[in-house]
């Protein structure tokens, strides 16, 4: 069977070489223009990083550094914490619509946004016209280490706690989720590591456009050798380093929530690198990462030994095919997920919460949610009750 990923290769089975040729030259022009000549915006909530790597990004690359809020201050001539008092949080969110929608920049220029920025529409809309978004995340305790003797967070007056910070996170997830182009955590980093993976994460792009691409780059390779190479130090622990394995899947996985655990050996193309864990998580081993762009595995999902899910495709005509070319498609598991061993996920496809995929099965289309399906080609057989309350 044909998957949808590779059904857009279908008319260019009998193509002429010279058509080939053209279709492979304009690949490469297009990989030569890398993201990084946008502008980049930084998004996340409070004491997730946004000042220090903006600093570190402006150091390290020669960018412009804008920082929204005290651009906000100096006009108004009056703090945040002041204009929150006097105007209130409308008339501030207006001002952060205004400073955006006036925007102009003549050189690359990185700039960090207030952690509302995001929740307007508008907001979004005048970012992605003028460059790249950015989410920087943490984790709640992170944050609050960072932020907790900061007399400045207006929303946080009188609830500096890990417990109104990780209520007020959740809130503000989804839209920051719908806004960003990318996504770094900052978890245990350094201001100049988030900024290298930022620059290396916009350079990657061709990896989630889901177009044609060279995966056989040189700078690709050595990007993905540094994944791996991790991966081999995490496969290599005994039974008893937990902690050591914890540390090391922070570092691997792009995302990764609280108790997850996973089985080695792992086996990753990047080494985990493009993988969104949320919280408890649990993998058998051997389990198999096509990860050449975005894996996403919802909370409390359980996955089998020898399941393999897989990103990467090919065209299916040959003259491009010879040329190593491949295009990338995400996968996304939805939460408490119940993946059988030996199972194979294909490109693009996505499994909605609660599901249960049988032990061998390959999934070639979208399981939706609360759903029992099995077999090859995977088939919903039934559909689960709903749980009463």
């Amino acid at each position: 069977m044909v998957t949808g990923a590779d059904a857009q290769w279908l008319v260019l089975a009998g193509c002429a070489g010279s058509f080939c040729i053209t279709i492979y030259i304009t690949i490469l022009q297009e990989r030569e223009r890398n993201m990084t000549e946008k502008n980049i915006f930084l998004i996340g909530f409070m004491g997730a990083g946004k000042t220090t790597v903006s600093l570190a990004l402006k150091k390290m690359y020669r960018m412009e550094l804008i920082e929204m809020d005290q651009e906000i201050e100096k006009r108004e001539g009056k703090t945040i914490s002041e204009i929150f008092k006097i105007y209130g949080e409308p008339y501030f969110r207006e001002l952060e619509t205004g400073f955006l929608k006036g925007l102009h920049t003549e050189k690359l220029t990185v700039i960090s946004c207030g952690g509302g920025v995001p929740l307007r529409e508008n907001n979004v809309k005048a970012m992605r016209e003028k460059g790249k978004i950015v989410w920087l995340c943490a984790a709640p305790g992170t944050v609050y280490d960072r932020i907790r003797t900061d007399q400045g967070r207006p929303i946080l007056t009188g609830k500096m706690d890990i417990k109104h910070i990780a209520e007020l996170m959740e809130e503000r997830r989804e839209k920051y989720s719908q806004a960003a182009d990318f996504l770094v955590n900052t978890d245990g980093k350094t201001a100049e590591e988030i900024a290298e993976e930022i620059w290396v994460t916009l350079e990657e792009a061709d990896l989630k456009s889901g177009k044609l691409y060279d995966p056989g780059d040189p700078y690709m390779l050595q990007r993905q050798q540094k994944g791996l190479m991790l991966q081999y130090e995490y496969n290599q622990t005994r039974p008893d380093e937990t902690k050591k394995r914890q540390e090391l899947l922070k570092k691997m996985f792009q995302e990764i929530g609280e108790d997850c655990y996973v089985e080695p050996p792992l086996h990753a193309n990047w080494g985990g690198r493009h993988v969104h864990l949320g919280n408890r998580v649990y993998a058998n081993f051997n389990l198999t990462l096509v990860d050449d762009t975005d894996i996403y595995i919802g909370d409390s999902t359980m996955i089998g030994p020898n399941v393999t899910i897989a990103c990467g495709s090919h065209p299916l005509e040959p003259g491009l095919r010879s040329k190593g070319l491949q295009l990338n498609h995400p996968v996304r598991i939805g939460k408490n997920v119940w993946i059988g061993a030996g199972a194979i996920l294909l490109p693009g496809v996505s499994v909605g919460d609660n599901a249960v995929i049988g032990a061998g099965s390959v999934v070639t289309k979208d399981i939706p949610a609360g759903a029992v399906a099995v077999g090859n080609p995977c088939r919903v057989i039934r559909m689960l009750e709903p749980e009463k309350e």
